[in-house]
Order: C-alpha cells, then sequence, then structure tokens
C-alpha cells in the first residue's frame, strides 16, 4: 500500500518543480560518481517528459520519459532521496511512469540501470 502523503505529478520542463527534480538527480545521480550534469544533458531534458514524488512539500524522487520513436520510451534519471528509500516511492514513480506511457499510447519502454551499493 502506496503512502497516502506522497503525490506523483508532472514537473514541467523549466519550472520550479523540475529545478527541484534536477537538485535530487545531481546529488543522488552524478556527485557520489564526481560528475555534474552536463549542457548537453540539459538539452536533452526538454525533450522528456518529467515526474516528480512529492511529499509534504518537498521533491523526494523523480523520473523521466524520452520518446525514442512513436512506440517507445527511454525510462532516464530515475532518483529517490536517500533518506525515503525503502518507502514505494521508486515503484509509485514506475507505476506513474507506466500509466502515462500506455496512454500516451507507447507499447515498450527501456532503461539502462546502474548497481546499487
Amino acid at each position: 500500500m502506496e503512502p497516502s502523503h506522497i503525490a506523483v505529478i508532472e514537473a514541467l520542463f523549466g519550472s520550479d518543480l523540475y529545478r527541484q527534480s534536477l537538485r535530487l538527480r545531481e546529488a543522488v545521480l552524478r556527485a557520489p560518481l564526481g560528475l555534474t550534469i552536463t549542457e548537453e544533458e540539459l538539452a536533452d531534458d526538454a525533450m522528456r517528459q518529467h515526474f516528480c514524488a512529492i511529499s509534504y512539500g518537498l521533491v523526494i524522487g523523480t523520473v523521466s520519459l524520452k520518446p525514442l520513436d512513436e512506440a517507445t520510451l527511454q525510462l532516464k534519471q530515475m532518483a529517490v532521496a536517500e533518506d525515503r528509500r525503502r518507502e514505494g516511492v521508486g515503484a509509485q514513480l514506475l507505476a506513474h511512469a507506466e500509466g502515462w506511457a500506455h496512454e500516451a499510447g507507447f507499447l515498450l519502454m527501456v532503461l539502462n540501470a546502474r548497481m546499487g551499493g
């Protein structure tokens, strides 16, 4: 059962929610590897659908979907705040992404993953 205090909503490119999601991605996905988000990645973000998990006004998770063709999406940049893991946030983000993809007429979702530590 998903916690009622978590909502998954669209984060429009360039919006405050998008910027909060970007900070989370930077902290979770880039900083541990000594990397920063590049200008190319930011340009690619404009081509994606972004969603974030919100709890009590804070972005605690994020995911984006990039169309590869008319039937295929790539799930990218999925991250959950370290202190909010094991609460089902990732599962809620994935379920929302799958529902959005289905409603939008996509048939296949692909992704790359990093092994957790």
